[in-house]
Protein backbone atom coordinates (compact mmCIF):
# COMPACT_ATOMS: atom_id res chain seq x y z
CA UNK A 1 0.00 0.00 0.00
CA UNK A 2 1.20 3.48 -0.80
CA UNK A 3 0.38 6.74 0.94
CA UNK A 4 1.05 9.82 -1.22
CA UNK A 5 0.16 13.16 0.41
CA UNK A 6 -0.52 16.43 -1.38
CA UNK A 7 1.76 18.65 0.69
CA UNK A 8 1.12 22.38 0.65
CA UNK A 9 4.73 23.49 1.12
CA UNK A 10 8.28 22.29 0.75
CA UNK A 11 10.09 21.54 4.00
CA UNK A 12 10.80 18.98 6.68
CA UNK A 13 8.00 16.70 7.83
CA UNK A 14 7.76 14.25 10.72
CA UNK A 15 6.37 10.99 9.32
CA UNK A 16 4.25 8.59 11.40
CA UNK A 17 2.62 5.24 10.65
CA UNK A 18 -0.45 3.66 12.34
CA UNK A 19 -1.06 -0.09 12.30
CA UNK A 20 -3.64 -2.03 14.32
CA UNK A 21 -2.58 -4.22 17.20
CA UNK A 22 -2.48 -7.97 16.60
CA UNK A 23 -0.44 -11.06 17.36
CA UNK A 24 -0.33 -12.14 13.70
CA UNK A 25 1.61 -9.03 12.56
CA UNK A 26 5.09 -9.31 11.10
CA UNK A 27 8.19 -8.24 12.97
CA UNK A 28 9.78 -7.18 9.68
CA UNK A 29 7.42 -5.00 7.59
CA UNK A 30 9.31 -3.33 4.71
CA UNK A 31 8.77 0.44 4.54
CA UNK A 32 10.07 2.86 1.88
CA UNK A 33 9.88 6.62 2.32
CA UNK A 34 10.40 8.65 -0.84
CA UNK A 35 11.36 12.24 -0.08
CA UNK A 36 13.13 15.22 -1.62
CA UNK A 37 16.57 13.85 -2.41
CA UNK A 38 16.13 10.12 -2.06
CA UNK A 39 14.45 7.08 -0.61
CA UNK A 40 14.94 5.54 2.83
CA UNK A 41 14.19 1.82 3.23
CA UNK A 42 13.83 0.17 6.63
CA UNK A 43 11.80 -2.43 8.58
CA UNK A 44 9.04 -1.99 11.18
CA UNK A 45 8.14 -4.48 13.90
CA UNK A 46 4.32 -4.43 13.75
CA UNK A 47 3.92 -6.73 16.74
CA UNK A 48 4.62 -3.74 19.01
CA UNK A 49 3.09 -0.26 19.24
CA UNK A 50 -0.17 -1.31 17.53
CA UNK A 51 -2.92 1.28 17.83
CA UNK A 52 -0.41 4.12 18.27
CA UNK A 53 1.29 6.62 15.98
CA UNK A 54 4.77 5.21 15.29
CA UNK A 55 7.38 7.86 14.47
CA UNK A 56 9.36 6.86 11.35
CA UNK A 57 11.62 9.92 11.09
CA UNK A 58 11.87 13.47 9.77
CA UNK A 59 12.47 13.96 6.06
CA UNK A 60 12.51 16.86 3.55
CA UNK A 61 9.59 16.79 1.11
CA UNK A 62 8.74 18.94 -1.91
CA UNK A 63 5.33 20.57 -2.16
CA UNK A 64 2.84 18.48 -4.14
CA UNK A 65 2.52 14.73 -4.53
CA UNK A 66 6.05 13.50 -5.29
CA UNK A 67 6.73 12.14 -1.77
CA UNK A 68 5.36 8.83 -0.50
CA UNK A 69 5.39 6.15 2.16
CA UNK A 70 5.14 2.62 0.78
CA UNK A 71 4.47 -0.27 3.16
CA UNK A 72 4.97 -3.59 1.42
CA UNK A 73 3.54 -7.03 2.15
CA UNK A 74 6.05 -9.36 0.53
CA UNK A 75 5.05 -12.39 2.57
CA UNK A 76 3.37 -15.47 1.12
CA UNK A 77 2.41 -17.22 4.37
CA UNK A 78 2.35 -16.62 8.10
CA UNK A 79 2.29 -13.10 9.49
CA UNK A 80 0.59 -10.10 7.88
CA UNK A 81 1.40 -6.44 7.27
CA UNK A 82 -1.28 -3.81 7.99
CA UNK A 83 -1.28 -0.03 7.91
CA UNK A 84 -4.32 2.13 8.56
CA UNK A 85 -2.80 5.57 8.11
CA UNK A 86 0.32 7.65 7.59
CA UNK A 87 0.65 11.16 9.01
CA UNK A 88 2.88 13.97 7.74
CA UNK A 89 3.45 16.82 10.22
CA UNK A 90 5.23 19.96 8.99
CA UNK A 91 8.36 20.61 11.06
CA UNK A 92 9.68 24.13 10.37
Amino acid sequence: MEFRPNLQRTGNYHVYEWHPQGANRTTDAPVDIGYLGGTNAFRVNQQINGGLWLYLGTFPFAAGTTGFVRIKDNFTTGSVVLADAVRFVYAP
